[in-house]
């Protein structure tokens, strides 16, 4: 059996947070165990009831927090962790300095839960935000994919920016189903919907995000945090209302 790890700390977004995990984990069909530090849960009532009211077993977190969580989602039975994002603005990483280490570190896919985000029924309809690169596609097939033990509907986003806007269309509504067509076949060929915009990217998502009645917001990444890099993945994690799957590129 899979196991998906939850690190709730504490606070009140505790018990939407575990409703999110729980839900991912079904979408995975794994356990969901919480890791937490035995002197904050020891003092923490609240959140040890609300764990054992959702029948959610805990591990200790043994040593510095950053580098306990990295090696206990290193675990071979792990497949993916759950960490809480904060409402930080986009200039600075929207979550924990031990959940950024995480971030940067792992090579499974993190989901990260903003606040008060009401859990779903199911996770069933995903935005996939792709650009026009290979490693982008390459990591929904390599670790979306296989996490996926339930049906899904997944919708593609692309968004052009000036740079990348096709400068000749003749007709704009026959070129744009054209250009989606094409980009699926290159990209994703068993998708079916397409969405295509223009503008700044982070905004474009979270927009598409409610106009469709997503559940899930799926990006890859590399995992690079220096300056000037992974603009999109903090505007997205800063404004999402849904949580949003970061999946490391190889």
């Amino acid at each position: 059996m899979t196991t998906v790890l939850v690190a709730p700390g504490s606070g009140p977004n505790v018990s939407s947070l575990l409703d999110v995990a729980l839900r991912f984990a079904e979408l995975t069909s794994s356990d969901l165990e919480a890791v937490v530090e035995p002197r904050a849960f020891g003092a923490d009532n609240r959140v040890r009831a609300l764990l054992e009211e959702a029948c959610v077993p805990s591990r200790p977190l043994e040593g510095p927090r950053s580098s306990a969580l990295v090696d206990a989602v290193s675990d071979r039975e792990v497949i993916a962790a759950v960490v809480r994002a904060e409402r930080w603005g986009p200039r600075r990483y929207p979550v924990r300095s031990d959940a950024r280490s995480l971030l940067e570190r792992t090579h499974k896919p993190v989901l990260v839960v903003p606040p008060r985000v009401e859990a779903p029924e199911a996770f069933r309809h995903l935005l996939i935000p792709l650009d026009d690169e290979a490693p982008s596609s390459n990591a929904v097939y390599d670790r979306l994919l296989p996490l996926c033990t339930k049906p899904v509907e997944i919708t593609v986003l692309h968004v052009f920016t000036d740079a990348t806007m096709p400068t000749m269309l003749d007709r704009p509504a026959r070129d744009f189903e054209i250009l989606g067509r094409e980009f699926l076949l290159r990209h994703l060929p068993h998708v079916r919907h397409i969405e295509l915009r223009l503008g700044p990217i982070g905004q474009r998502v979270c927009e598409v995000s409610l106009e469709q009645g997503c559940d899930l917001v799926v990006l890859s990444w590399s995992q690079d945090t220096a300056p000037g890099r992974a603009l999109v993945i903090r505007e997205v994690l800063s404004s999402a209302m849904l949580p949003v799957l970061l999946l490391p590129i190889s």
